[in-house]
C-alpha cells in the first residue's frame, strides 16, 4: 500500500464471520468523491443478523481508474 494513494477505480468489499458473511458491497458514498489521494475515508455496514468474530475482509477493485487525479 502506498501512503497518500488514491484511486477513480470501483472498490468493494466482503466480510466473513464464523456465523455468516455479508455480499459484496461498494465503496462509495453519493455525496461526494471517496479514496481521494490522502484522504481518510470512513464506512458503515450494517448486516440483518450477527456475523460472529471476523473470520476475513476480502478487498478488491475493477481496476478501471487511472488512479487519482
Amino acid at each position: 500500500m502506498q501512503k497518500s494513494a488514491g484511486t477513480t477505480s470501483t472498490v468493494c468489499m466482503q466480510l466473513n464471520g464464523e456465523k455468516g458473511g455479508t455480499p459484496p458491497c461498494t465503496l462509495r458514498d453519493p455525496h461526494r468523491k471517496v479514496l481521494s489521494r490522502g484522504n481518510v475515508d470512513r464506512f458503515l455496514l450494517a448486516t440483518p443478523q450477527p456475523l460472529g468474530d471476523l473470520r476475513f475482509l476480502r478487498l478488491w477493485h475493477d481496476n478501471r481508474g487511472k488512479g487519482d487525479d
